[in-house]
């Protein structure tokens, strides 16, 4: 009797599985940002950076949209924008004050100036792939506009099907001063930041018909 549960138990999981539905071709997709994750690291810098922190920002107000069709891989368009003034550093070992500081200071005239470059963007127009059935990774050729500069971007990536669409992860570094901006320092340059950026994604991307519209997308503030 208990076999015969187990099989009809596995008979259900996999007609479940095919049954889910799965994006279409060509679908556009669109990150669940609840379930997405998006962290811009800076390391220390500095002759007193043992006394500093590393730093782990993350926005509150950000949005990305892939239009993807599977049968045409390297035809891929995103575009991920994120409001520059709502990055907020994670690091565990800040006291709030500290944490608002920093803050400030990364949204600050010296650094982003998010006052005058609101917004962050990348867009990708094409892609390097390689792989095949669920999974696929390669660079994505785009180019990052950040502090009122833009330049071209390459970023690599590994993606595979998930139950509702994609995930998509990878991890790209760029330096401040390539956009114009000026790494934060204090204390006569002894404690700062590295000029190297590097940007770590977890992307849950689901159809867009079907996304959590959430108060994170941007704009909606």
């Amino acid at each position: 009797m208990q076999r015969a549960v187990t099989k009809w138990t596995q008979f259900l999981l996999v007609v479940a599985l095919v049954a889910w539905p799965r994006p279409s071709p060509s679908a556009p997709l669109q990150a669940d940002t609840s379930a997405s994750a998006l962290v811009i690291r800076t390391g220390r810098n500095g002759l007193l950076r043992a006394l500093s922190h590393d730093h782990q920002f993350t926005p509150a107000v950000w949005q990305a949209e892939v239009n993807f069709d599977p049968n045409h891989p390297q035809e891929v368009h995103v575009d991920v924008r994120i409001d520059a003034g709502t990055l907020h550093d994670q690091a565990a070992r800040l006291a709030p004050k500290l944490r608002a500081y920093v803050d400030r200071e990364a949204a600050g005239p010296e650094v982003l100036d998010a006052q005058r470059y609101r917004e962050i963007r990348f867009h990708g127009e094409s892609a390097s792939t390689r792989g095949e059935g669920d999974g696929l990774e390669g660079v994505l050729h785009g180019a990052l506009s950040l502090h009122g500069a833009t330049r071209p971007l390459d970023v690599p990536f590994h993606a595979r099907m998930d139950a509702l669409g994609y995930r998509v992860a990878g991890s790209v570094r760029f330096r401040q001063t390539d956009f114009g901006m000026t790494p934060f320092s204090t204390a006569g340059g002894s404690i700062g930041v590295d000029d190297e950026i590097q940007v770590d994604f977890d992307l849950v991307l689901v159809p867009a018909s079907g996304a959590a519209r959430s108060a994170s997308r941007l704009g909606a503030r």
